[in-house]
């Protein structure tokens, strides 16, 4: 630094932090500690939430994957064990942080509507093959609801891909026509044609292999 640069610091020194003056130089590093310590306190209440969020999102992904009540998961069984752990472990505090995901059931089941979403849409909206296979069930979840649900095969480059397409809800009967119409509307909403369809794989009920009024008589 020039002659005439430190006179210039040694003014704006003088006159714009005269209080500070004849400090020595431990005080200057413990200033800059704090400021320090001040900055990376502000980060972390800035960046948690994110950290929140994205955390919610992958309970509820991990949920989906063991295909289990995810109250009962909660509640009874994955939060009060990574309570248990962080406190043991990392301490209250480290627990007390686990407490800002929000993981009410409200929430997780929303995150769960979103991820179905999402997988849908990438699968859809992306620039299929001419032609795709599916493979159709229908059955009853845990209230009893009727429903079927689409897997998708598809090649893409050199690999064979086997997606989860939709799960719907069957409001009236189970029949094949019902199933169809759903199926139908799906299609038409995402602009996808039977005409590219080159089998369907599905059980032995009547609903879906019944020549008549079953699932691949109306495909057909």
């Amino acid at each position: 630094m020039s002659n005439k640069s430190m006179l210039k610091l040694s003014k704006h020194f003088q006159t714009a932090h005269c209080s500070l003056q004849g400090k020595d130089v431990n005080n200057f590093k413990r200033l800059l500690e704090q400021q320090t310590k001040q900055a990376f306190a502000f980060k972390s209440r800035v960046t948690l939430p994110e950290k929140a969020q994205i955390a919610s999102y992958q309970v509820s992904e991990m949920i989906v994957v063991k295909m289990k009540s995810h109250i009962l998961l909660l509640n009874l069984l994955f939060l009060p064990a990574c309570r248990n752990m962080m406190k043991t472990m990392l301490g209250e505090d480290a627990e007390k942080q686990l407490s800002k995901i929000p993981l009410s059931n409200d929430t997780v089941h929303g995150r769960i509507l979103e991820i179905s979403t999402d997988i849908e849409e990438n699968v859809c909206r992306k620039k299929l093959p001419a032609y795709f296979a599916l493979q159709v069930d229908e059955s009853t979840d845990i209230s009893n609801k009727a429903q079927v649900m689409a897997f998708i095969r598809f090649t893409d480059g050199d690999r064979i891909v086997n997606q989860y397409l939709c799960c719907k809800e069957l409001f009236a009967t189970t029949k094949g026509e019902d199933i169809f119409l759903i199926l139908n509307s799906y299609f038409e909403k995402f602009y996808l044609s039977w005409e590219s369809c080159v089998g369907i794989c599905t059980d032995e009920a009547p609903s879906m292999m019944g020549s008549i009024k079953g699932l691949a008589s109306f495909v057909k």
